[in-house]
């Protein structure tokens, strides 16, 4: 095969051709609806108990596709898809913390990051 060859194949219905040809000669399936949401869940609950890196979550996914012989999306659909997984992992852990001090503990860290005019830092206090 040459370069030449691959020249618009992007653009063209060969892809699914090819796909179709993985799938049935190699047993794979297709990243379709279950798939898809079981991987979600998946990286979902590893985002929310690891803090693992998005490159560690992509390498991660990738290789338990393969292992389940499901066809890779594109490199973009799971980019996206750990993208929005971890930005609602971090407004969870956000609106949980959010609700952790007490009323007298939130004055006092609201109290930490006001910054007095005329200086350039917060003074620093002990939290009750």
């Amino acid at each position: 095969m040459q370069a030449a060859d691959l020249k618009g194949y992007g653009a063209k219905e060969a892809r699914w051709d090819h796909q179709e040809q993985i799938r049935t000669g190699y047993g794979f399936t297709a990243f379709e609806g279950e798939q898809w949401f079981a991987l979600a869940c998946w990286l979902y609950k590893r985002a929310w108990t690891t803090g693992e890196r998005p490159i560690v979550l992509f390498d991660l996914a990738t290789h338990r596709l393969v292992e389940a012989k499901i066809l890779l999306p594109g490199v973009t659909t799971l980019e996206r898809l750990i993208t929005a997984l971890r930005e609602r992992v971090a407004a969870r852990q956000y609106a949980l913390l959010a609700v952790a001090p007490s009323p007298n503990q939130a004055v006092v860290l609201e109290n930490l990051v006001k910054v007095e005019e005329g200086r350039r830092v917060s003074p620093a206090g002990p939290i009750a």
